[in-house]
């Protein structure tokens, strides 16, 4: 016959099994329990400020994987830790796989309408462009890059000067602050002036002297030494000292004597080259452009 069990063993081991029930029941519990994706968005910040982007981007995907319902944005941040790693394929394909998770995310459009604009391809600018503009209707980035992309698409079905144009004032008008915008404007105007020297001289001496206007302001309002205020000369006295056809001389020379009360277009560009290297600012690079366009345009006077 069996050995009866004591009472207090007895006792101790139920209380045993309870314990370890208990415990197996936590366990599972909090194995089952959703873990805040901030944890891990926390840690990826934490490595990014290191300059650790790959464990960076490991823990935003983490925070991605566990964040219900699927926040995209997460994914927008791996992609920006692939950009600063130099891997701008896979920051691409991150940013293209949040704006499919989430099609209404803003931010996911901006980078790759960056991307597409660094790049250079007008019929992916003009539908991301567009896609941000149904999101936020007067977003400056937005206008200014449709309109750029349907002024380069001129010409084909997916193409509208006019419409580019109006773009670009409307995003000037948005932001009138940001360089990139005049600048954009004031170039346009100035070859879209050109084109129309022949079928439209009025409009033709519209655009140019909007474009020589805008050059303007844009040295007057850029003193501070920098890559602004040297972009802003040589934008000016690149205007200026544009070559034109024989046939264009007296157009363009009336023109642009107007414009500088009599003054010479070359002596006024030459000054405008100058300071552009004199305030070009610290960086090696804006230093190495000013040079070259200042180099490349007295060389070409010299053969004059």
């Amino acid at each position: 016959m069996a050995k009866r069990l004591n009472k207090n063993v007895v006792g101790g081991l139920t209380a045993l099994a309870f314990v370890v029930i208990t415990a197996a029941g936590v366990f599972m519990v909090s194995s089952l329990r959703k873990v805040d994706p901030e944890q891990h968005a926390q840690k990826a910040q934490h490595f990014a400020a290191e300059g650790d982007y790959e464990k960076a981007r490991i823990y935003y995907g983490r925070a991605f994987q566990v964040s219900e319902p699927k926040n995209a944005k997460y994914l927008v941040n791996v992609g920006n830790m692939y950009e600063l790693d130099g891997e701008e394929m896979k920051a691409l394909a991150a940013w293209n796989e949040a704006k499919t998770v989430d099609p209404s995310l803003l931010e996911a459009h901006e980078k790759l309408l960056d991307v597409y604009m660094q790049v250079g391809r007008p019929l992916q600018i003009k539908e991301t462009a567009e896609a941000v503009l149904r999101l936020e209707a007067n977003n400056p980035k937005a206008l200014h890059a449709l309109g750029t992309a349907l002024i380069r698409l001129a010409g084909q079905p997916e193409g509208d000067r006019e419409k580019g144009f109006a773009n670009l004032e409307e995003a000037h008008a948005v932001a009138p602050e940001v360089f990139d915008y005049v600048q954009a404007l004031a170039v346009n105007y100035w070859s879209d002036g050109a084109a129309l020297l022949t079928s439209d001289p009025e409009q033709a001496r519209r655009r140019i002297t909007d474009a020589l206007n805008l050059a303007k302001d844009l040295v007057a309002r850029n003193q501070t030494p920098g890559k602004d205020a040297a972009n802003a000369r040589l934008l000016y006295a690149g205007v200026l000292s544009a070559p034109f056809a024989p046939d264009q001389e007296k157009f363009f020379l009336g023109l642009l004597g107007e414009h500088l009360g009599g003054g010479d277009r070359f002596t006024a560009a030459e000054r405008l080259y100058q300071q552009a290297v004199e305030m070009a600012g610290p960086e090696a690079e804006v230093q190495s452009d000013a040079l070259t366009t200042a180099a490349t345009y007295w060389f070409r006077r010299s053969l004059q």
